[in-house]
């Protein structure tokens, strides 16, 4: 027994030292690492970058992040064997040094090879999207009701100023998208991926159009439906329950807010067809799409990770030269884009706290606290990428070449 113990105790000894060179590693900011109440490491460097803490329970976590990478770090987090006092800024310093750990956070070579053969089998086929689609969106209205803002808009805002309220902001980002693409009094508007109907009852009130709004969400459909009948604008919204790859029409403009990530790259040049067939000859696109570093790019495509594990499965984020890429290959250009990353970190930033704040009334739903973790890590981990740069959100403007 004796033997037992010392083995597992000169094993853990070696993680934390391994542990501690990966740390060390990092270019910015600093980190502190306390176990049973005492700091054990602690690391300042020399560029400046967010100040973390890592707060370990059990060494457990360690080595799940050894065997799993960030996979498995989140997956400790989510199973309370480690924490921190400032989620958002602990994952935002692992952004930043994340070129600083690239070498460690993939996690075993057999790990790795599953989390791609699941990505890979996740796919975004026309049979297999619906189903990759309600593992997210389908949780259900009335959770999703208990923590966006009133318009139910789960996309990034677009803050006028620091002072302006989330709702107001959704609405400044709907105009903004409009003014890019010239929508004007009598154009006929195609929306691709209506989420919960925000962006076609803003363009139904506020301008003189019809629009097509498109969902492969069953959930999403029925309260969109229930919506634009009870604002009695079902001459204005077409509201459709229908993939992407079956549109058939020309429109003038089309628009699409936040669905391209949810697209996979495998679909990336089905879904530029689709934009150039249904497009009017001199009509035009507003995407709004969150987007990676292009230095990233190439590594993120090979190495699916929590986001693509557990929160959108088939999913994958372009970078602006992808986009470029293939906009070109179907015979279309981006003319213009706004890019506002930290935008999306506030609008993170207080979906986060909207949803803790409502978890009294979310638990009764039935999700546990496991469930309260990981959406908590989501957010944390989506706000720190916005906030250290490596990821970003913009609305582009698209036309024929």
């Amino acid at each position: 027994m004796v033997k037992v113990m010392e083995k597992t105790l000169t094993n853990n000894l070696k993680l934390l030292k391994l542990f501690f060179k990966v740390l060390s590693q990092a270019g910015y900011g600093s980190i502190n690492v306390i176990f049973q109440g005492k700091t054990i490491f602690k690391k300042k460097s020399i560029k400046n970058g967010p100040n973390a803490e890592i707060i370990i329970k059990d060494l457990e976590c360690i080595k799940n992040f050894f065997l799993k990478g960030d996979t498995g770090w989140a997956e400790s987090y989510i199973n309370g064997l480690w924490h921190t006092r400032d989620l958002s800024k602990f994952l935002e310093w692992g952004a930043k040094n994340f070129y600083d750990f690239s070498k460690f956070v993939r996690g075993k070579w057999y790990i790795i090879l599953f989390y791609r053969i699941k990505h890979l089998l996740n796919s975004n086929t026309k049979t297999r999207s619906p189903k990759n689609i309600s593992f997210h969106y389908d949780l259900g209205n009335e959770f999703y009701s208990k923590w966006l803002d009133r318009s139910m808009t789960y996309s990034s805002a677009l803050f006028k100023n620091k002072k302006q309220n989330l709702y107001d902001a959704q609405m400044h980002k709907y105009e903004n998208l409009c003014k890019l693409c010239s929508i004007s009094e009598k154009d006929k508007v195609l929306e691709i991926g209506c989420g919960w109907g925000g962006l076609s009852i803003y363009l139904a009130k506020s301008r003189d159009i019809d629009v097509t709004a498109i969902t492969i969400s069953k959930k999403q459909y029925e309260s969109v439906k229930k919506k634009v009948s009870n604002e009695n604008l079902n001459e204005k919204i077409k509201v459709e329950l229908a993939d992407y790859r079956d549109v058939r029409g020309k429109f003038d403009k089309i628009l699409s807010i936040e669905m391209f990530e949810a697209v996979g790259e495998k679909y990336w040049p089905t879904y530029f067809d689709v934009l150039r067939k249904n497009l009017k000859t001199n009509g035009k696109v507003g995407l709004q799409t969150i987007t990676i570093e292009d230095k990233y790019f190439q590594s993120y495509r090979k190495f699916p990770d929590f986001i693509q594990t557990y929160i959108f499965p088939g999913g994958m984020l372009p970078s602006i030269n992808q986009l470029d890429k293939f906009a070109s290959l179907s015979g279309l250009k981006i003319y213009k884009k706004k890019l506002f990353g930290k935008h999306y970190a506030k609008t993170l930033s207080e979906w986060k706290s909207s949803f803790n704040n409502s978890w009294d009334e979310i638990m009764k739903s039935g999700f546990d606290i496991n469930f309260k973790r990981l959406w908590t890590y989501y957010l944390s981990y989506c706000e720190g990428g916005f906030r250290s740069g490596n990821i970003n959100v913009g609305q582009f403007l698209i036309g024929r070449e």
